[in-house]
This record gives C-alpha cells, structure tokens and sequence, in this order.
C-alpha cells in the first residue's frame, strides 16, 4: 500500500501532459499510439517515460505483452515469428489472452510460470530457443541420443538363435 501512495503522490507532481502520457501507457497504448494522441514522436515519449520512472512516478508494469516483447522477456529471439512462438507456447499449455489489431497478447503472469524443460540425455534445462526444434540441450547430447536409438534398434534386430555358426 505504501508503494501506490508514493506512485500516487509522485504523479501529483508531474506536469499535466507528463501525467496524460504515464496515463496512456497504464491503459495499455503502445509508444507510437501515444506519440499520436500527444503530437510528439515515439522517442520523445520515451524519453518522458523514463522521466517519470526516474521519478517514481512511471507506468505499472503491464499485465499483458505482445508477441515481441513476450519473446524478449523469456530470453528468445525478438525476430521469431508470431507463428513460432504461438507454437512454441502450446508445448507449454500457454495460449494469447487476446488478440487486438492484428497482435497477440500475452499474459506476463503466464509467461512467468514457464520452466525450461530438461534434457532427455542429461537432464539439464534446455534453453528454450533450443526447445522449439529439439528434446536435448546441445550437440552433443543431440549425438548420443541418436547413437542410443540406433544402438537399441540394432540390438533389437540381432535376436538370440538367429545368429548362424558357420561349418
């Protein structure tokens, strides 16, 4: 309670148009969107942002992300494709909690809850960049897992009585 009464008195003393911008972000709009509606660019926006959370007084920490920013907060690529990624989540059982504009969202607190997943050779966590094309967390991992598939497959194929004793 007393982290939102700082937060609060500490936008009391922001100017007007200052508070209309950290309002605009709390509602969920993007730098751009803001840039608009205020008739200053992206950067200088930005810039007032930080401004304010310098001062105490900065934008709550969002409940919902886009595709770009959720890649970005679990350590992946920022250019993997919305596709990948919405594919990559289903492993997880995590689906968008909305779609606007043409954009999905996703929730942080979901996001959060996601553990790397371990190795099927030596059960270390995988990174999860790795995990969206393989079961193994490196090469070499990757190398003996098929040399023990092929191993069994082999061993399952010379059966006991059928090798022949040559005369």
């Amino acid at each position: 309670m007393a982290n939102r009464r700082t937060r609060e008195d500490a936008r009391s003393r922001l100017g007007e148009r200052t508070a209309q911008i950290v309002q605009f972000r709390d509602d969920g709009l993007l730098l751009w969107e803001i840039a608009e509606h205020v008739g200053v660019t992206k950067e200088r926006v930005r810039q007032i942002l930080a401004k304010a959370r310098s001062l105490g007084a900065g934008p709550r920490p969002p409940s919902q992300v886009v595709t770009r920013q959720a890649s970005i907060l679990l350590g992946l690529s920022a250019e993997m494709r919305p596709g990948s990624f919405r594919r990559l989540m289903a492993k997880f059982g995590v689906g968008p909690v909305a779609s606007k504009r043409g954009r999905l969202y996703w929730s942080v607190a979901n996001l959060r809850g996601i553990k790397a997943p371990k190795c099927q050779v030596c059960g270390s966590p995988i990174p999860l960049s790795r995990y969206s094309r393989s079961v193994t967390c490196s090469r070499a991992c990757s190398m003996a897992r098929r040399y023990n598939q092929s191993a069994r497959r082999k061993a399952g194929a010379a059966k006991p009585g059928s090798a022949t004793t040559g005369s």
